[in-house]
């Protein structure tokens, strides 16, 4: 079989399980992986995940040196990015099927700077194009451009070019070089220099987090619903505009991350107080904890907290708690 053809096989079989299983009277379960650490004690962060046959998984961890380091997660084994300077942290954001992952580092005078990790060493893209202080890459896609925010607005890398989008905040980026964002306090889409307003769910304001490689776009995020007082997850479709995605309980949820099943991730508070959140997968606007959808053998002791990316196989990363220390996960989609 050929990889496009595996991977088609991959996709399906993932759209039969989350879709048919989640509407069936059983729910899909998933393995459950400790991504481990850079420094033997926990601590890690998962924020992205990329890739068909294989996983690439982008984050950041405390080092052996102590401060935060950006890492690489493929084939079972972490690796650490590095830092710009001796003594300073780095972070990563996002990260592509080959392996080549964004984010940001303290430079010598204390500012962050955005970074392309490739090749095995960093790019520094603040000195290379100028950027202001505190630039952030937000998401890289599979051919290598990414999402800036610099100052109050965002920028297209691409082909070794800086090119400036628009006002405001970008934060997604699929393969179609569309932009999931907010622009005067309302989510947009940025699609080859139209603009489209994804609206609220009847407050104030709303975000857009990361929107999906699809032909057809679809958009994740946060909005605020009337009066202000409390702000759910919302999927967005040409189609049928913004949806409710609800929370697990509490009053508060963010979808942070959508594939091309619609499949979404995120977060939710599970109470009434807003101070205990579980990572949640709203599939068909059904809105389901992820610590319910864990197998008993590899479960046992996870407190999933935040999903933070999924990809196009119904694999899931994010971070929470296993025995107690803060971890991140990978989730496996189980076949039935």
């Amino acid at each position: 079989m050929s990889v496009s053809a595996t991977v088609r096989m991959l996709v399906f079989l993932a759209l039969c399980i989350l879709a048919g299983e989640a509407s069936a009277a059983r729910l899909p379960k998933f393995r459950v992986t400790d991504l481990g650490s850079l420094n033997g004690s926990g601590g890690a962060r998962a924020e992205a995940i990329s890739g068909i046959l294989h996983s690439r998984i982008a984050g950041s961890a405390p080092s052996a040196e102590g401060p935060y380091h950006a890492f690489a997660y493929a084939g079972g084994a972490m690796t650490d990015l590095g830092a710009l300077v001796a003594g300073g942290d780095s972070y990563a954001n996002g990260i592509n099927a080959a392996g080549v992952a964004c984010g940001y580092a303290r430079a010598a005078d204390q500012s962050l700077h955005a970074i392309l990790y490739r090749d095995g060493g960093l790019v520094d893209l603040s000195a290379l194009y100028g950027l202001m202080a505190n630039a952030v890459p937000e998401a890289i896609n599979r051919a290598g451009h990414l999402i800036i925010i610099d100052g109050d607005s965002t920028y297209l890398y691409a082909k070794e070019k800086m090119h400036r989008l628009y006002g405001g905040t970008g934060r997604g980026l699929d393969d179609f070089d569309r932009v999931a964002g907010t622009e005067n306090r309302v989510a947009i889409l940025y699609d080859h220099g139209t603009i489209t307003p994804l609206g609220t769910l009847g407050g104030s304001a709303s975000d857009a987090f990361a929107t999906a490689n699809t032909a057809m776009p679809m958009v994740t995020g946060q909005a605020y619903l009337p009066t202000d007082e409390l702000s759910h997850a919302f999927i967005w479709k040409p189609s049928s505009g913004m949806t409710d995605l609800g929370t697990l309980g509490g009053s508060i949820s963010q979808g942070l991350a959508i594939n091309r099943m619609g499949a979404v991730v995120g977060w939710s508070t599970v109470g009434p107080f807003n101070n205990h959140t579980h990572a949640f997968l709203a599939i068909d606007g059904r809105m389901l904890d992820l610590n319910d959808l864990l197998d008993v053998s590899t479960g046992t002791g996870w407190l999933l907290q935040r999903a933070a990316g999924i990809d196009d196989v119904g694999r899931i990363v994010g971070s929470g708690t296993h025995d107690g220390i803060d971890s991140a996960f990978e989730l496996t989609l189980l076949r039935p």
